[in-house]
């Protein structure tokens, strides 16, 4: 696991979850509640499988900063399992 631990808000956009993992080249992100409980665990693969119909390309999504239907925030795609 990467030191310190990154996190990100289960209410971020899914476009600063990408900005995120690559900015400090981490595949998963732990996903907090607004009171910094662990939610869940959102990694590249659940980003990838939400926007490949839209866009198969990963920086292309990062610039191009596409909405896939509803989905917008980290909450609506991390895995709780």
């Amino acid at each position: 696991m990467s030191q310190p631990i990154v996190v990100i808000d289960q209410d971020e956009s899914i476009t600063e979850a990408v900005n995120h993992m690559l900015t400090r080249e981490v595949k998963r992100l732990p996903v907090v509640d607004g009171q910094g409980r662990l939610t869940g665990i959102l990694s590249r693969q659940d980003i990838f499988h939400t926007i490949v119909k839209e866009c198969p390309d990963w920086r292309g999504f990062q610039q191009m900063n596409i909405q896939v239907e509803n989905l917008r925030f980290v909450s609506d795609i991390t895995r709780h399992d």
